[in-house]
C-alpha cells in the first residue's frame, strides 16, 4: 500500500511517499519569499530531493514531486524553485533559471589586510549588520530571497 504524507517542519514541511509503511522517497519544501522586480512572491524551495536505492526507477520521485506541486498551489504558493541537477528536472516543467548565488570566502585566506577595510570571520553578534547589508545589497535585484531581519547567517 503506497501513501504520500505532507507534514510541517520549522522552515516548511515535507513530503514522504510511504510503501507498506516504509518511506521511499521524498523531499523538502523551503518556504521563501523571493523578488521579482519589485514584487515578493511567495515561492517553495524543493530541497533534498530523494529515492532509495532500493526504490529508484520505479516513478516514486515524480508522483512525490507532482504531490508537491500540487499542494504548493493548494497553500497558493505563486512559483516552486528547485536548487537541483540541470537538465534533470524537466520532465516536471522546470528549467534552468538562476545561477548559484553563493560565495564564501575564509577571513585567514586574504594574503594581505585591503586598505581601508578590516577582514574578520563574522560572529553570531554581527547577524543584524550583515542582515541589513544583505537587505540593502539585494533590495533591487530579483530572484534574491526576501529575508527576515531574524535570518541568521552561517556564522561562528
Amino acid at each position: 500500500m503506497e501513501n504520500i504524507e505532507i507534514d510541517g517542519t520549522t522552515l516548511g514541511w515535507q513530503v514522504a511517499l510511504r510503501v507498506d509503511g516504509e518511506a521511499v522517497s521524498g523531499l523538502n519544501i523551503v518556504d521563501r519569499k523571493v523578488r521579482v522586480g519589485s514584487v515578493g512572491l511567495k515561492t517553495g524551495g524543493m530541497a533534498g530531493v530523494w529515492t532509495s536505492e532500493a526504490h529508484r526507477k520505479k516513478g516514486y520521485a515524480s508522483r512525490v514531486m507532482w504531490a508537491s506541486i500540487e499542494e504548493m498551489d493548494r497553500r497558493g504558493y505563486h512559483a516552486s524553485i528547485l536548487y537541483g541537477i540541470e537538465d534533470f528536472y524537466h520532465r516536471h516543467s522546470y528549467s534552468v533559471c538562476f545561477a548559484s548565488p553563493i560565495c564564501q570566502v575564509a577571513a585567514e585566506s586574504f594574503p594581505v589586510p585591503v586598505p581601508g577595510f578590516r577582514v574578520r570571520t563574522a560572529k553570531k553578534g554581527y547577524t543584524p549588520r550583515i542582515s541589513g547589508l544583505y537587505q540593502r545589497y539585494n533590495e533591487g535585484r530579483s530572484a534574491s530571497a526576501i529575508r527576515a531581519m531574524r535570518w541568521m547567517p552561517n556564522c561562528r
